[in-house]
């Protein structure tokens, strides 16, 4: 009977560390993608250029932030679905 127990025990210590590291990645990648938008606008020169480089930086990361969501979502839901 403890051999249950220990196991049931594992598997949710394993879940919650793949939660914890899930989270993690994900806000330290969208923080890292902020401050690399912050600083490419914040290097280029003031007026049409900054413009360029904001609308640059905008339609870039979007799509990529997009991308990570659904990849995390897409994770989560296809391991419930199997469970």
């Amino acid at each position: 009977m403890s051999n249950g127990t220990e196991q049931a025990n594992s598997i949710a210590a394993d879940q919650d560390t793949r939660n914890k590291i899930a989270f993690w990645i994900t806000l330290g990648g969208m923080i890292g993608v902020t401050i690399l938008g912050i600083v490419v606008i914040g290097f280029a020169e003031h007026g049409q250029t900054r413009s360029d480089a904001a609308r640059l930086v905008f339609g870039s990361l979007l799509p990529l932030l997009g991308t990570w969501v659904g990849t995390v979502l897409a994770f989560y839901f296809a391991k419930a679905n199997f469970e």
